[in-house]
């Protein structure tokens, strides 16, 4: 026997089908009759001018974001679209740059970009979906909610796109929270949360410590900067200055008192934690530059010995055809290195992705690791730790920041259509939305 599912078209247009096939919708309502017991996943395609946004389903959808439909009965499903910002993507002009520029004014940190700041508060000022799904997220916090996994620089990337200091001075207190927090734990003579599991989060407290003091800086006081660029400089000197090694360990500094570590992949750029290491030493140089006598230190440390006599032999030498470096379920952190490129070309205007064959071939190599059905990613070696190989936000990510590297590439076409017709049609958590509001497909 059959069971119909029953699709409904809403506030826009789109397409609606199922895989397996059965239902192929381009109208505001359409019935599939499928054999009864199948379990669908619906994937949802806007048509020009559109966004997909949600699903709206009363518990038939396994979330608001992917719909995969158990048919043991007949079932209705509600597939809701809104108008799309015309300037949905950014796609700010590529830069060539010799040498990178530090910017003298504020920003300096991503936002130095004129093109890329303009284009977001454009989209700022025209409602787009993905803005407002950000700008929500902040609202909740300024009224005094604690979402989980939020980070501070969310509400000042709000600040920059807004103009609204309410966005600002939350940025500020919430991260002035993180800090003072820090200081506590230092001052009874422990270590900071940031030193655990071998400073694998150093790029969360300091990219979020380094956006918020770079966008918005016109509301900090003086003794705030100097405590977190005395924070920051202490995290980035224990991990890329403190005796020892990784091998012996290291010996870190906390008020005073050691706090050895196990030095882990500091030496060693084919490892995941290593991207973490230059992704936090980079975003605290730029930010601070002007303010902190060590800004220029931690660049040439990135710039110079990390990036330049470390990581880009290691891909060239070892990595054929894109992809991770590891073969441990860490294939998906690869894309921390596109946030490194792609911030520091649009900070400083020099751009390291080129560097190196193995940005551009790894787009081919994740396409062609998802499955035909766009839903998953064959379980090889750099796949996530997951038995099944669903996708999740961080691969949508993956594919977004290399589509934003390339945008003009051929192969950047085809990665945007498996990211559009995949079963993560946006961003699933809040916590990611931000990655639809820097890198929104056109």
């Amino acid at each position: 026997p059959t069971v119909a599912l029953t699709v409904l078209v809403t506030g826009g247009q789109g397409r609606v089908y199922s895989v397996p096939n059965g239902l192929d919708c381009e109208t505001s309502t359409c019935v599939g009759n499928i054999p009864q017991g199948t379990v669908v996943s619906l994937r949802a395609v806007p048509a020009p001018g559109f966004a997909f946004d949600r699903w709206e389903a009363n518990g038939v959808c396994s979330d608001h974001v992917s719909c995969n439909v158990n048919l043991s009965s007949a079932r209705t499903v509600t597939a809701r679209f809104v108008p799309a910002d015309p300037l949905a993507a950014c796609d700010v002009t590529r830069s060539h740059a010799a040498a990178p520029v530090i910017s003298t004014t504020r920003p300096k940190l991503l936002l130095a970009n004129a093109e890329l700041k303009a284009c977001l508060q454009d989209k700022y000022a025209r409602g787009a979906p993905e803005v407002m799904r950000l700008k929500t997220l902040v609202d909740s916090v300024v009224a005094g909610a604690r979402p989980y996994n939020f980070s501070p620089w969310f509400a000042a990337l709000v600040y920059q796109m807004s103009g609204e200091v309410r966005y600002r001075d939350v940025a500020i207190a919430r991260m002035d929270e993180i800090v003072a927090s820090e200081e506590a734990r230092i001052a009874s003579g422990g270590f900071p949360a940031v030193h655990g599991n071998s400073y694998l989060e150093v790029d969360w407290y300091l990219g979020n410590l380094a956006r918020v003091y770079d966008w918005a800086y016109d509301g900090l006081t003086e003794q705030q900067k100097a405590r977190w660029m005395a924070y920051g400089n202490q995290a980035m000197w224990n991990v890329w200055k403190a005796p020892g090694n990784a091998t012996t360990g290291m010996a870190g500094q906390w008020g005073g008192r050691t706090h050895r570590w196990s030095g882990w992949a500091t030496d060693n750029p084919a490892n995941n934690y290593y991207r973490h290491f230059i992704n936090a030493g980079m975003q605290l140089g730029l930010a601070t530059h002007g303010d902190n006598p060590q800004a220029q230190e931690w660049l040439d440390i990135f710039r110079n010995q990390k990036i330049e006599r470390e990581l880009i032999p290691l891909l060239n030498a070892k990595v054929q055809g894109g992809g991770s470096t590891e073969g441990t379920g860490y294939g998906v952190s690869t894309r921390t290195l596109w946030t490194v490129y792609d911030t520091w070309e649009r900070s400083t205007g020099e751009r390291l992705a080129d560097k190196t064959p193995h940005t551009l071939a790894s787009i081919a190599q994740e396409i062609h690791t998802i499955t035909p059905t766009l839903d998953r990613r064959a379980v090889v070696g750099d796949s996530t730790r997951s038995v099944t190989g669903e996708l999740h936000d961080y691969n949508r990510d993956y594919l977004q920041q290399l589509i934003a590297l390339y945008p003009n590439e051929r192969l950047a076409g085809v990665a945007r259509n498996v990211v559009m017709n995949s079963s993560v049609p946006r961003m699933r958590y809040d916590y990611d939305y931000y990655a639809d509001v820097l890198h929104a497909l056109p």
